[in-house]
């Protein structure tokens, strides 16, 4: 993914334009990425395939779209396994199915390719609707003079693909794949060929099987035997950590990759070889057992391990936990408690798919890394919120912390940033508007801004709700005279988030002539004390205000804190210790104050100054309590339904084929609605033992006034609850804007869902003839769910009805009530006396969902 470093931030560092050039060509070890806006589609199971850009970093901040990728999973659920097969001009992504083949998703990587409709390639819409720049057409393969057989053996799996490659020239040949029959088919010139075959399954190991071939005068056929592969895995010797996910990707000599990403617990088996210029990257996540999104693990293992040229018959490698980096890693949410996906990828190449986890916020491991590799992470909020880390490099023992959304959010430099004079003209982008207190650069999805320029006290233009990410211009006119530029960046997304409204004051005189960097005032703001969801308590807290400027020859001071426990509407001067770049001041957080905002003021030598504002930069001791009908305006919110007002219980293992669950809702404002979003919990609003996001809601005008919204969530209740304790009736919280932004309103406990754990019950009985007068038996056996271990228990002590219905009869009739054994057992014996069918109805109770078994006939003679 490319590193941007265009003009802004290379004048920045010196001033000069051959910096920006020099800057703009190269990366440097510990500097984050661009940032930039995620470009990306749907796949068949409904994750979002992302591209970005070239050597791995965060999407859009310039580069070779498409270079890198990564899976984003479904809200609710944790990742799917895929393969996939990545060349200079396509990558095809193929998910895995629970109970049969998805279709796969294939774009172009900005060099060319079809996709698979048979149209050019792209690197897919982007999130706010565009397209991306269509690919060139590939170059055809010449002479397809041989069919070639590529046959799958012994091998289980719901998706697969073969690629080919020439030996000598390491070119790509299309296999087409018949998904049914577990083989491809290519036509292929003479000559010396490598093939890997890439199996994915929704519930059993992925395969990368290779082989190797030749093409002569005749039609062939190759097979692609499973029985070849051995699992690729680097174990800790930690007795309670197991897989969480993986990723192999198999580098050819040519620079094409192939890969398998095995998630909820999937491993990889991998035929061994020996290839020169060929490597396999294996990369994978250890969790400990029975933890989940809701049950967090207090430790992940990141083990990276690359295999040059060849891999081993026996490709197992034993790690010693003592022998790793050690590093606590942090996450605190933006606003409420929710869910997010932290990605990791590993190495600077970034050749792999990245491994991604959702987890829940407020997040804290410690993670034990394999040193000498550089480490990037991301953390993707549900509200449109994205973190990156810089770059580390991990060494062994103890490293420094490393904390992901400390308070304030605010909008910061970041590579590539581009805010600059050229010839008279003003370049403005400042796209990172959600980057964090502990130096991580951000964007965010949901912001837009408004900008006022004035020249020598005057107004020369205004710009109002235009998205953070673009590039604004104007030309300077009068120079020599002061000018200011306001930008007041507003997040659209939900209403409890930290930094909803920030300003910057600029005050500048900015250069007439040439390429050099505006001299603006920069002063962030750190704050020091506040615990893991950025809440001040009754301890005073310290805040750390830092001043810079944009143009290094200059020297800059802080000259004023402030703080306001009421939106900005009063401001209180905080005393400041220290003087010059640097001051600090420590505030004791009034009891009752839910929000803190802070207002700071800086100069630099050359007069230039900014007046900084970050209204709500971080919580107060006073708790959001339940059932806050919370806005502005007249927009508000009601008759919120969860899956139509059924119970809810979900499977073990979320199968990406069965649809999701909807929660409807309505809006009422007679300007339409911009945005809302909806979350589950479970527990209290301020601390919920458990949270559930969903996607974002798509709302419709059914009237003057009504807006009728939906939401979707998919449920893994091994994977996203991992608790049996979390059974029972969960809160549901919304909140809702109006499109004129006028209004806004976050109600939490607007409406409930029975999210409950799965029973079943089965039935057995006599012969299918009973002679009348005579006694059967009728028996079964109950099961529950136990989401902690995701396997199916008995169900002891629990009253199960049998019923029974009479030909002809549409209701059923109880004829004994019994409890089910130690083993779940039950039987209950009665006198044949007329035809019916028999059923056993285990009823609902609390946290237990009801089963019906099948209904078991008996005839009477």
């Amino acid at each position: 993914m490319a590193h941007d470093g265009t003009a802004a931030q290379a004048v920045a560092h010196d001033g000069t334009a051959a910096a920006r050039a020099r800057d703009g060509a190269r990366n440097t070890a510990g500097k984050a990425p661009a940032v930039g806006e995620p470009s990306g589609t749907r796949l068949a199971n409904g994750e979002r395939l992302e591209l970005t850009g070239s050597g791995g970093t965060p999407p859009g901040g310039g580069g070779t779209a498409g270079t890198g990728f990564r899976v984003v999973p479904r809200p609710g659920a944790g990742p799917e396994p895929y393969v996939y097969t990545r060349t200079d001009s396509r990558l095809e992504v193929q998910p895995a199915g629970r109970t049969g083949t998805l279709p796969a998703t294939t774009v172009g990587t900005g060099t060319g390719g079809t996709d698979s409709t048979g149209g050019t390639g792209t690197g897919g819409p982007s999130s706010t609707g565009g397209t991306a720049k269509p690919a060139a057409p590939a170059a055809r393969p010449v002479e397809f003079t041989q069919p070639v057989k590529l046959q799958l053996t012994n091998a289980t799996h719901t998706g697969f693909q073969i690629s080919v490659w020439n030996r000598t020239t390491w070119q790509w040949f299309n296999v087409r794949e018949l998904q049914s029959k577990n083989y491809g088919m290519a036509h292929l010139p003479s000559g010396d060929y490598f093939t890997v075959g890439a199996l994915t399954d929704g519930s059993r190991p992925g395969h990368l099987i290779t082989a190797s071939f030749t093409v002569q005068d005749k039609a062939l056929t190759v097979p692609l035997d499973a029985r070849t592969t051995r699992e690729v895995a680097l174990t800790p010797d930690d007795p309670t950590a197991q897989l969480e996910s993986s990723s192999v990707t198999m580098r050819l000599p040519g620079g094409d990759t192939v890969g398998h990403l095995g998630a909820q617990g999937g491993s990889v088996k991998v035929t061994p070889f020996s290839l020169r210029g060929a490597s396999l990257r294996v990369h994978q996540a250890l969790v400990r057992k029975g933890s989940s999104v809701n049950n967090p693990s207090p430790y992940r293992y990141d083990l990276f391990r690359v295999f040059k040229r060849t891999l081993p018959a026996s490709p197992k490698v034993q790690v010693r936990t003592a022998e790793l980096a050690r590093t606590t890693v942090s996450a605190r949410p933006s606003g409420a408690d929710s869910t997010a996906v932290i990605t990791s990828q590993r190495s600077t190449d970034f050749q792999g798919a990245p491994l991604s986890s959702r987890v829940r916020l407020p997040y804290r491991v410690v993670e034990y890394a394999t040193p000498g590799d550089f480490i990037l992470q991301t953390v993707a909020h549900p509200d449109g919120g994205y973190l990156y880390s810089p770059f580390r490099i991990p060494v062994v023992g103890a490293n420094p912390d490393v904390t992901f959304g400390a308070a304030p959010f605010a909008n910061r430099a970041c590579t590539g940033s581009e805010t600059y004079v050229h010839d008279g003209m003003l370049h403005l982008r400042e796209h990172c508007a959600f980057g964090d207190a502990s130096g991580n650069q951000g964007i965010d999805f949901n912001a837009v801004e408004d900008l006022t320029y004035a020249v020598d006290g005057v107004t020369v233009d205004e710009v109002r709700n235009r998205d953070t990410i673009g590039v604004w211009q104007h030309r300077i006119g009068r120079s020599g005279v002061p000018h200011t530029l306001t930008r007041t960046i507003r997040q659209q997304g939900d209403p409890t988030r930290l930094t909803p409204v920030q300003t910057h004051e600029w005050s500048f005189t900015p250069p007439s002539a040439g390429l050099s960097a505006v001299p603006f005032t920069e002063v962030d703001l750190r704050v020091d004390g506040l615990d893991d969801r950025n809440r001040a308590g009754a301890a005073p807290v310290t805040v750390t205000a830092t001043a810079s400027s944009r143009t290094r020859n200059l020297t800059s001071a802080v000259t004023g804190v402030e703080f306001s426990t009421d939106d900005g509407g009063t401001w209180t001067a905080l005393p400041l210790e220290g003087s010059g770049t640097t001051a600090t001041a420590r505030l004791t957080v009034p009891r009752d104050a839910r929000a803190v905002s802070l207002r700071a003021t800086g100069t630099s030598s050359d007069g230039s100054g900014l007046r900084r504002t970050i209204v709500r930069a971080f919580h107060g001791p006073e708790r959001q309590g339940d059932g806050n009908p919370g806005g502005i305006g007249a927009i508000k919110i009601g008759k919120v339904v969860v899956n139509g007002g059924r119970v809810i219980a979900p499977a073990l293992v979320h199968d990406p084929a069965t649809a999701p669950y909807r929660v409807t809702f309505e809006v009422t404002d007679r300007e339409g609605v911009e945005s809302s979003g909806v979350r589950l919990r479970r527990g209290s609003a301020d601390r919920p033992d458990a949270v559930l996001d969903t996607r974002r809601p798509f709302c419709v005008k059914e009237n003057l006034t009504t807006n009728l919204c939906t939401a979707e969530f998919a449920l893994d209740a091994r994977g996203a609850l991992g608790r049996n304790a979390l059974a029972g009736e969960w809160a549901v919280d919304a909140w809702a804007r109006s499109r004129d932004g006028a209004g806004v309103t976050r109600q939490s406990g607007v409406g409930t869902a029975q999210i409950l754990r799965q029973t079943r019950v089965t039935i057995a009985g006599p012969p299918d003839t009973v002679t009348r007068g005579r006694s059967f038996a009728v028996t079964g056996i109950a099961g529950i769910a136990d989401w902690s271990t995701g396997r199916w228990n008995a169900l002891p002590g629990t009253p199960v009805d049998l019923e029974y219905r009479r030909p002809n009869v549409t209701a059923w009739t109880r004829a004994a009530t019994v409890r089910t054994g130690q083993t779940g057992a039950i039987n209950s014996v009665q006198k044949a006396a007329f035809n019916a069918n028999w059923r056993w109805l285990l009823p609902r109770t609390e946290g237990v969902g009801a089963a019906l078994s099948p209904a078991y006939y008996v005839v009477v003679r």
